[in-house]
């Protein structure tokens, strides 16, 4: 999406995952795409982030507030199980959820309105402002943005699927018939239980957008030091004159410098002194820390301070 030759990108791709109908169209043929659902699930590291989620506009934009995250910290050791499995076991699984529930969902019979119950809308205007409040005063724009996308987007979301996965086998014969379906909606809201786990849904998930931020605000403080190891390993075979170093980051004198003093400081460079040159003086040397420049590739620059780097979340802490 990062690329000159692919503008509009972005916004295609939201425009889909918010169900907008769009036209695509080449030399061949044109096909019109009508009430599109688009999902996106995807697993990812720490470096990828670093590397790739550059330009503010994917987080200004609400491209990426349109999803939700889970960011995977420390999982302790008991927990993992290391017994053997048979690799085809999730096709079991899928399987079985696409005939109780993925099968029946598809065949709904057109649109229709789904309502809270009344003792369900009580308890958010009972808990709503008091979570809105909670974030407000973090004063963090970009937080508030994620936090309308998942309190006023994915909360009803969450509540049509629990609705619909509580639904009773004995009335299945009601989603064949549009009328008889869209009256059954009206008539069966979402119950208080229902909305509750949706809530504690959106509470997950909004507490983890706190270290996702963390890890895309860290990116920001380190981008002029992992441009000077990208020129180090991949221009100056990890030694470079202060000077040539320099000019060839197109940094700001004072950028450079505090860039060159954070990676003295993590241990990611040293600085030596180079030969006598033609004019008697002796040039400032940098050289890379050989474990960066062993370890260093262009798929994950971000191990640039994996030495030395030591990130602090909020833990996502749901206390319900």
């Amino acid at each position: 999406m990062g690329k000159q030759w692919n503008v509009g990108f972005r916004q295609t791709i939201t425009e889909l995952f918010d169900g907008i109908n769009r036209t695509m169209s080449n030399q061949e043929r044109t096909e019109k795409i009508v009430n599109p659902a688009l999902s996106i699930a995807a697993a990812s590291t720490e470096g990828w982030l670093y590397k790739n989620v550059l330009d503010t506009s994917d987080q200004m934009s609400g491209f990426m507030q349109r999803m939700i995250f889970y960011v995977v910290k420390q999982i302790p050791i008991e927990d993992i199980s290391f017994e053997h499995k048979e690799g085809d076991g999730l096709r079991y699984i899928l399987h079985e959820y696409e005939n109780k529930y993925y099968t029946h969902w598809r065949a709904l019979p057109g649109q229709s309105c789904l309502s809270l119950s009344d003792e369900a809308k009580a308890h958010k205007n009972k808990i709503y402002e008091n979570e809105y409040l909670k974030y407000y005063r973090l004063g963090n724009d970009n937080l508030m943005s994620y936090f309308t996308r998942v309190f006023d987007n994915y909360l009803f979301k969450f509540c049509m699927l629990i609705w619909l996965t509580d639904f009773p086998d004995d009335d299945r014969p009601f989603m064949k018939d549009h009328r008889a379906w869209e009256e059954y909606t009206r008539q069966v809201p979402v119950t208080l239980q229902q909305f509750k786990q949706a809530w504690y849904l959106c509470r997950f998930y909004m507490a983890n957008v706190i270290p996702l931020l963390n890890i895309i605000d860290e990116r920001d403080k380190l981008q002029n030091e992992r441009k000077l190891i990208d020129l180090l390993v991949n221009r100056f075979g990890g030694r470079g004159s202060h000077s040539a170093l320099l000019n060839a980051s197109h940094m700001k004198k004072r950028e450079f410098t505090e860039a060159v003093e954070s990676l003295i400081e993590r241990d990611a460079i040293t600085c030596e002194t180079g030969e006598k040159q033609l004019n008697n003086r002796f040039p400032k040397m940098y050289v890379l820390n050989p474990e960066i420049m062993s370890s260093w590739n262009k798929e994950e620059k971000a191990q640039l301070l994996a030495l030395n780097r030591n990130l602090q979340f909020n833990e996502p802490v749901i206390d319900e």
